[in-house]
């Protein structure tokens, strides 16, 4: 129609559709955003993705989507485990690797707490259905091995930092393999790789601010009064959803409990220390000294990686 103003179609938007189940469950945004990381879908995705284990991670978040503290919520871990998966088959062909980056996360506990991770070998055990199709494909767990690990850690940073399609767009197409020596993802261009460590400082210090740090430790106490109050047990938080557990909570004997996680829930404010922070900025880097450089933030005696950038 005359005087509406036309999004420019990325070429990425000009891909066809894949011919999956899971892809027309997702909003248009989501859609758009794996196609960003791949144009060619694997076939043999979907039934990974429809076994109990991985239907789970739908139902596996973060603590800030449980509290009116956050506006912006954290997509589901089902979509991060696609997602790395989806980087690793784009840039190798390669299904074992690819197979090993959609399973690693099977097992991680609800909202995502830092907590002890179980290996691929011990979350596999009960997992009946991706046994069966690992054998089918005669791949063997203890073999299956993510050749490209920086993967999921770009996801991550990819989403944590809300980023737009069109900064995705930039950065990911700016990544390649290196030319030589071990499989890694590296920025062709100087200027991307730089733009793309500052907004990994940025994200990954938002990450541990005192709002960040109160909410995963007000999930991490309710969890252990639960354990304490014989409601809950540690093993179940690798196989139960966030659901469940928010179901325990409301039901839990303890009312104490009960009253706080629902004030937690509509707190919008957080006070935070008096105490100002210092401040601390990535520090600058040139690639052309080393193949690989190490972008680091340093706080005080307290040395935090990041992340590692090459330039090919």
């Amino acid at each position: 129609m005359a005087g509406l103003s036309r999004r420019k179609i990325s070429q990425y938007e000009k891909i066809i559709t894949p011919n999956s189940a899971y892809f027309k469950t997702l909003k248009k945004a989501d859609q758009r955003y794996l196609r960003i990381l791949c144009k060619d879908w694997p076939d043999w995705l979907d039934k990974y993705i429809a076994t109990p284990e991985m239907k789970r991670l739908k139902f596996i978040t973060s603590s800030r989507n449980y509290t009116a503290l956050y506006l912006v919520k954290s997509p589901d871990m089902l979509r991060h485990a696609v997602a790395s998966a989806l980087i690793i088959w784009n840039f190798t062909k390669d299904k074992p690797s690819t197979i090993a980056a959609l399973l690693e996360n099977i097992a991680t506990p609800v909202f995502n707490l830092d907590l002890p991770r179980l290996g691929l070998d011990e979350a596999l055990k009960n997992a009946e259905k991706i046994s069966k199709l690992l054998i089918k494909s005669e791949l063997e767990p203890r073999k299956l091995t993510n050749i490209l690990p920086e993967a999921p850690k770009i996801e991550r940073y990819f989403t944590a930092a809300n980023l737009s399609h069109e900064q995705i767009e930039r950065f990911y197409g700016n990544l390649e393999l290196k030319k030589s020596g071990t499989k890694e993802l590296a920025f062709r261009d100087l200027k991307v790789a730089e733009d793309f460590s500052r907004i990994v400082a940025k994200t990954s210090l938002k990450a541990r601010d005192e709002k960040a740090k109160f909410t995963e430790d007000f999930m991490k106490s309710s969890i252990e009064t639960l354990v304490e109050e014989g409601e809950l047990t540690e093993k179940a938080l690798y196989h139960l959803t966030e659901q469940d557990v928010i179901s325990l909570i409301k039901k839990s004997k303890n009312k104490e409990l009960c009253a706080s996680f629902a004030k937690f829930k509509g707190q919008k404010r957080f006070k935070r220390p008096d105490k100002k922070p210092k401040k601390v900025t990535p520090e600058r880097f040139d690639p052309f000294v080393r193949a690989e450089v190490d972008i680091d933030i340093r706080s005080g005696a307290e040395e935090i990686r990041y992340a590692r950038l090459s330039k090919i």
